[in-house]
Parts: C-alpha cells; sequence; structure tokens
C-alpha cells in the first residue's frame, strides 16, 4: 500500500513539472523594451521603471536569451503610461490587444502605427496623448474602449477600417475630445452608418475621400469635378483646402498656391481649415494665395515662430483668434478685400508694432489687439464701434485717430495704455462716455493731447471724460463734410458777404452754430424754412465753420467769408 502511494506522489510530481516548464511571471528586456512571459510561447509589453522614449517599434516577435522566442500578443495597460519622451511607436503584427491606459499620459507622443490584427483596444488607452495629430484604427478591432481619446487634443484624422461603427458609450464617449474638430475617414460602404451611430456621428467632417499632399501641403477636396463643371484654363474645376499634414508636421516658409493640378484636375485652393496650422510652432512664414476667402477663427493660434503674413486678395474676413499669440508676428498685410476682423484675432502678439487696416474693414472685435505690441492704429472710416477693450493693454500704444462716423465707443477700449499721448478724434460732438472705464487703469490721459475738428473744441472741452485731457486742440481737415456728398443742408452763397441763408431739406428746423477757426461760437440760433439766414456782415474776412444739428444729425461745413 505505501509502495502505491509513494508511486502516485511521484507521478504527480512528474505531471507538475512538466506543466511547470516557466514561471508564469517572468520578465526580460531586449532592446529596452520590457516583457512579461503570459504563456509559453507569447508575452506582452509592460511598463518600464525607467521609462520610454524617442521611437519605439514592438517586434512581432522576440528572443530572450534565458527563455528563448516569443510572439508578442500584448500591450500591457499602461505599458507606455507617462512616457513623456516617448515620440513615435510602431506595433508588430502579432499584436492583438492594446490594455486600459497603454499610452496614457505619452505627451510628446506624435505617431503610433496599429498593425491589422489588433482586436481589442482597451479604456483610455490614448488618454493625454496631446500632441497625437493622426490614428488609424484596423478593419480587425472589435472593441474599443470608453474615453479612448480623452484629452488627445491635437488629434485631427482619424482612419477607421472598421467595416461597421462599433458601440461606443453615449455618456462616455470618446471622453474630453473634440471630435467635431476631427476628420474621421472610413470605408465608403459604412460612410452612412457612421453618419447615424451615436458618438461617432459627433466627427465633423465624416468622408469616404482621403486627404492628399502636394507639394508638403495636405489638402482636402471640398467641390470635386462633375458634369457641370466649368473649365478654367484648359482644366475642369473643383475647389480643395488646406489641412493639417499627418505625415510632416509643416514648417518653415509655407506657400499657399491660388491653383493646384491634382489626378490631371485643377482646383481653387478657397480654404484653410482652422487646423491646419493651430500651435504650429515650426512656421516662420505664409504666403495666402489670391483664392482663399477667410481666415477662420484659432487657423494660426499659438503659431509663436510666424513673424510674416501675406494675404491674398480675396480674404473677406479675419475670425475671432486667428493670429491670437503669434508673439514673434512683425510684418502682416491686411487687404482691401477684408471686411471684418474677430475678436482677439492680433491679442498677444506683442511684436506687431505697426498694422494698416483698410477702410474697407466696418468691424473690428473686442480685445481684438489686447496686448499686442501695437504702437500706432487709425481706425477705418467704416467703423462705427470702437469694442470693448480692443486695445486694453497695450504698452507701446501712443496715437489713436478716430473717424468721424464712430457712434460708440465701448468700455476699457484703451484700459492701461500707458505711452497714449495723442488721440485724434473726428467725431462731430463728444460721445458720452461718462460712467465708462474707457481710458482706465494706468492709461494717463492728462497727459495726452486730443485733436478734434474744430468746430467742436469748445464742446469737448465741456464734456465728460473728454475734458481731462491735457490739451483739445481743433484742426480744420477734421469731420467737415463735402456739401455736394451731404445734401442734408444747403448753405448759400459761398463765399457770403452780409446774409447767408439755409436750406433744410429733410429737417423742419435745426440748431446753427457759427464757428471760427479758434473753435470759438460766434453765432448760435435756430432756423427754421421760414427763418433761414444768419448775419455775417460783422464777420472778418476768412474761413469760419457752420455746425447744424437737427433731428438727422450733425453736419459741419466750411463758409468762407468774403
Amino acid at each position: 500500500m505505501i509502495k502505491k502511494l509513494l508511486l502516485i506522489f511521484a507521478l504527480v510530481n512528474i505531471t507538475i513539472a512538466s506543466a511547470k516548464t516557466i514561471d508564469p511571471v517572468e520578465t526580460f528586456v531586449v532592446d529596452g523594451i520590457t516583457y512579461e512571459i503570459i504563456s509559453g510561447t507569447t508575452v506582452k509589453v509592460i511598463a518600464n521603471p525607467s521609462g520610454y522614449e524617442n521611437d519605439i517599434v514592438i517586434p512581432s516577435t522576440v528572443t530572450s536569451e534565458t527563455f528563448g522566442t516569443f510572439d508578442v500578443t500584448e500591450i500591457g495597460a499602461s505599458a507606455f503610461a507617462n512616457s513623456e519622451n516617448l515620440l513615435t511607436v510602431e506595433v508588430g503584427a502579432k499584436v492583438t490587444t492594446i490594455g486600459a491606459s497603454a499610452f496614457s499620459g505619452s505627451n510628446y507622443l506624435t505617431k503610433i502605427s496599429l498593425s491589422e490584427g489588433i482586436t481589442t483596444i482597451g479604456d483610455a488607452a490614448f488618454d493625454s496623448c496631446y500632441s497625437l495629430i493622426s490614428l488609424t484604427l484596423p478593419s480587425s478591432v472589435i472593441s474599443l474602449g470608453a474615453t479612448v481619446f480623452n484629452q488627445c487634443f491635437s488629434l485631427t484624422q482619424i482612419i477607421c477600417n472598421i467595416s461597421s461603427p462599433l458601440p461606443i458609450d453615449p455618456e462616455n464617449g470618446f471622453g474630453a475630445f473634440d471630435s467635431s474638430s476631427c476628420r474621421l475617414i472610413v470605408p465608403t460602404a459604412s460612410l452612412n452608418s457612421y453618419k447615424a451611430a451615436a458618438v461617432w456621428q459627433d466627427f465633423d467632417p465624416i468622408t469616404d475621400v482621403a486627404p492628399f499632399i502636394l507639394d508638403d501641403i495636405a489638402y482636402e477636396i471640398t467641390s470635386d469635378i462633375d458634369a457641370g463643371a466649368v473649365k478654367h484654363s484648359g482644366n475642369w474645376v473643383g475647389t480643395v483646402k488646406v489641412i493639417v499634414n499627418t505625415e510632416n508636421r509643416y514648417s518653415g516658409s509655407i506657400t499657399i498656391p491660388a491653383t493646384i493640378q491634382y489626378n490631371e484636375k485643377g482646383y481653387n485652393v478657397t480654404e484653410i481649415d482652422p487646423r491646419a496650422f493651430k500651435y504650429n510652432q515650426d512656421i516662420t512664414s505664409v504666403v495666402i494665395g489670391d483664392n482663399v476667402a477667410a481666415i477662420d477663427e484659432y487657423t494660426f493660434e499659438e503659431c509663436s515662430e510666424l513673424s510674416m503674413v501675406k494675404m491674398g486678395s480675396s480674404v473677406a474676413s479675419i475670425g475671432n483668434d486667428a493670429f491670437s499669440y503669434c508673439e514673434s508676428l512683425t510684418t502682416i498685410n491686411i487687404p482691401a478685400s477684408v471686411t471684418s476682423i474677430g475678436d482677439e484675432a492680433f491679442q498677444y502678439c506683442t511684436r506687431l508694432a505697426t498694422i494698416d487696416v483698410p477702410n474697407s474693414v466696418t468691424s473690428i472685435g473686442e480685445y481684438a489687439f489686447n496686448r499686442s505690441g501695437v504702437t500706432s492704429f487709425k481706425f477705418p472710416s467704416g467703423i462705427t464701434t470702437v469694442e470693448f477693450a480692443v486695445f486694453a493693454s497695450c504698452k507701446e500704444l501712443a496715437s489713436v485717430t478716430i473717424p468721424s462716423t464712430v457712434t460708440n465707443i465701448k468700455d476699457f477700449a484703451f484700459n492701461f495704455c500707458p505711452k497714449l499721448k495723442s488721440l485724434t478724434c473726428a467725431v462731430e460732438s463728444p460721445l458720452d462716455i461718462s460712467g465708462l472705464n474707457v481710458f482706465s487703469g494706468n492709461t494717463d490721459i492728462s497727459s495726452c493731447t486730443l485733436v478734434v475738428p474744430t468746430a467742436s473744441v469748445e464742446e469737448y472741452k465741456a464734456a465728460a471724460v473728454w475734458q481731462d485731457f491735457y490739451s483739445i486742440t481743433g484742426s480744420n481737415t477734421l469731420g467737415t463734410i463735402d456739401f455736394e456728398a451731404k445734401n442734408d443742408v444747403s448753405l448759400y452763397p459761398n463765399p457770403v458777404d452780409s446774409e447767408l441763408f439755409m436750406q433744410l431739406n429733410t429737417a423742419d428746423k435745426a440748431t446753427i452754430q457759427l464757428i471760427d477757426t479758434t473753435g470759438k461760437v460766434l453765432i448760435q440760433k435756430t432756423v427754421t424754412a421760414s427763418e433761414n439766414s444768419i448775419d455775417t456782415s460783422n464777420l472778418a474776412t476768412g474761413l469760419y465753420f457752420v455746425k447744424v444739428k437737427s433731428s438727422e444729425g450733425i453736419i459741419t461745413k466750411k463758409v468762407i467769408k468774403k
């Protein structure tokens, strides 16, 4: 009996010894990558105590001098987490699983090449991969974890080869990730399915057309050639827009052409995608072709090394934050085609000392030049409102010119402008800015000169806030309206001898002031259709101004006394 028991124990020990040929928790390192043995033939990549850096290639198989050769089938949970110096990863062909948080916190990881054969991508696998621009999901993927793209702020393109949209938890989705600013490229047969699927439908755009690259610039076709297209210069003309280059980051000097040729077709370059250059700290200058219609919001935001921009003749608008935080920007043209400049468009452009804005511009947004380096600025003649904080904290701003068309100056417009020494305001009658902080902070108007229309000097000297300027002087070239151009009031004869007559063309009555070149009011009276003259016989020979206030507004005209 004892011999039988001993025999049984021996057989059991032999069986156990045979089964336990390799310790399943053994690890080893090859070429800087740490592996954990998960079976007699497979291993997974795990975290390296010293972290991973630069460019990593995960092989299909790996050989350990101690344990032998294994298939690399898995990237373990948090394997590359917080590898802040990791730049690119190429995943081997036999990997099937990417664990939860596998690349989480790899802030400078710009590219991950996933192999066909991967079936599972775990929760938060790419969480906080701030620099990741593009990703291709293989057709083999059958499970995609929650919040997988959380805080992937630079991710602008996903090529998804999965034939049907995978179910995604609608509550958590892909995490804190703006899919509405990310291009999703899917199989043609699946296009409508993705456009209708929960969470996936939030991508913009969703397309089956891949972008292309010409001369290092990436383009997306926005309107293609069709039977109704019109030939232009011998080629069929469609349209394209410039997009982010996911293959090679834009750098140096960029020239965006007006037209391109692709696949024997001609295309007008009409748009720049707002994500194309945003946060790019490698571009130094940009020349924009004549067919681009707008510089949309955020297009060049935080391009900190961008020093020169030349815009084409078709740009109609400059969007919010279009050039904000371009701290090296010194030279930019605003073409006469531009009609609007958005909020914060040039804020924190600290080296931008001069900028000429054409009279075609009718609106300049809030904070447009906040904390910029502008030293002198002339508002275009089409502007009616000086917006909130438009030049707030412009420490170098020394002079400003406001046209007669302005009817409203908003709070903090010139807040904290300590070097402001000259303000020229062509507005006929001082605007009411009492109770506002237009010139607040360390803006010292008590040491700033104010130049206004000569006929309006006395009014400005009596007006709240305006009267606090160091000196108020008149200019004969400000505020006057040409007789032929403005027809509300007619004055005759001109030059005048002893009596000046007025004809009110649109108002029943008006208040008339006759003012000399020093701004002194010599005559003031109310005129009507029946009583419509003033005695000028006692006036000395010379130039005078007649200010007419009616229900239609204020007009100043020049009169010569013979």
